[in-house]
């Protein structure tokens, strides 16, 4: 297994605390403030979210809690289908 991960200190003391080698598990750190542009979540997945977000439309017999919890729900199930995840890793410069 591969991770791409920025260099969150709390990430590498997450790292600290596997066999990495015995769990078979690559971990590579992005550069220091380049997630904005490396990272395939940030790329192709969140922007899309944020612009689902934006255009919910509130159910107006659902509390306000809950209108959130479905508006985040439909906005990450709409974006993470695999064709926008490919993409993602594509737009990243990780998968050709």
């Amino acid at each position: 297994m591969v991770i791409i991960t920025d260099g969150l200190p709390a990430h590498k003391l997450a790292f600290n605390q596997i066999d990495l080698e015995k769990e078979n598990i690559v971990v590579h750190y992005l550069e220091a403030h380049s997630s904005d542009q490396l990272q395939p979540l940030d790329l192709a997945i969140f922007g899309g979210t944020k612009r689902f977000l934006s255009i919910f439309k509130t159910i107006f017999r659902l509390s306000p809690a809950a209108n959130q919890i479905l508006k985040i729900y439909q906005a990450l199930h709409q974006m993470c289908s695999q064709p926008n995840c490919l993409a993602a890793f594509k737009s990243a410069g990780i998968v050709v």
